[in-house]
């Protein structure tokens, strides 16, 4: 086995096909309106800067046609809202959590609530 081979398998977790446990119940998820809008305020804490985060959570948002926004604070947390419809949120955090799965690094969503729609939000955006 190579150097990249080895590399591969330990960033895949070790080259094992076994399922992994969800990182998160999308479904537990504080959607109040299951057919309306909703707004999601979430924390997420653990390794969620220096890998992209906020693009790749700015990237998923924009393929969902989701609206909010992303920012990173000085305690190496990430704070963001997204607003769309239940079922968009949920694909957008099953989306967000694949994305990384298959790096060592774990992050977690520590905090999440509901919130009041904004109406005439437009788009998702990466805030400094």
């Amino acid at each position: 086995m190579g150097f990249f081979d080895r590399f591969a398998s330990a960033s895949s977790g070790g080259g094992s096909d076994a399922p992994r446990a969800p990182l998160i119940d999308v479904n537990a998820l504080p959607l109040p309106d299951a057919t309306g809008l909703n707004r999601l305020h979430g924390v997420f804490t653990g390794r969620c800067q220096g890998v992209g985060f906020r693009y790749t959570a700015q990237a998923i948002a924009d393929q969902l046609h989701l609206t909010g926004w992303v920012k990173n604070h000085m305690d190496g947390s990430v704070e963001l809202e997204v607003q769309g419809s239940a079922s968009g949120i949920r694909r957008f955090m099953t989306k967000l959590f694949a994305a990384y799965e298959r790096y060592r690094f774990v992050f977690q969503l520590s905090q999440a609530s509901a919130m009041e729609p904004i109406p005439g939000e437009e788009k998702f955006k990466v805030m400094y």
